[in-house]
């Protein structure tokens, strides 16, 4: 009886050991997915501040972010010596979203931008947007959605968001 009573409890022990190392592994995933998220999200960010905020250019942006697994621009824009020569502001926004949605979705990582919830006019943000997993890059009333209308994470949600002005 003592020995049945000693493996029960060294049975209870290993249990919780391992549940232990199931959320270190999850743990792991979550950080490097939060760190790859964030690596792409900074290069955007860049590409978008370097060729402008104006909100023409980050309707451009919006506009080339598209859903779904990224598809290659059909004509891929370069700059060339620091200036982006014969390349239009639609052009360009379509090759640097492109990029970034095609490294982020190798990670299995979606990417949206919209306007930031509570600016309007001038002042107003965009919101750039990295979800993963069940979670999508949106601000929305749906329960997968990454924000609330209001901006407001919601529970349970795997993204990142970065305001960009």
């Amino acid at each position: 009886v003592e020995v049945l009573v000693a493996l029960m409890l060294l049975a209870v022990g290993v249990l919780g050991f391992s549940a232990l190392q199931s959320y270190a592994v999850y743990s792991t995933t979550e950080s490097l997915n939060r760190t790859q998220a964030l690596t792409v999200m900074r290069g955007l960010a860049e590409r978008i501040r370097v060729n402008g905020t104006t909100t023409a250019i980050l309707t451009n942006y919006q506009n080339a972010m598209g859903a779904g697994q990224p598809i290659a621009p059909a004509e891929r824009c370069r700059s060339s010596g620091g200036s982006a020569t014969g390349c239009t502001a639609a052009q360009l926004a379509a090759v640097d979203v492109y990029d970034a949605r095609a490294t982020a979705w190798d990670s299995g990582i979606q990417l949206g931008m919209v306007a930031c919830p509570g600016t309007v006019g001038i002042g107003q943000r965009q919101c750039l947007l990295a979800a993963w997993d069940k979670t999508t890059p949106s601000i929305a009333a749906d329960n997968d959605a990454c924000m609330t209308l209001e901006g407001v994470y919601r529970r349970q949600a795997n993204c990142i968001v970065m305001e960009i002005y």
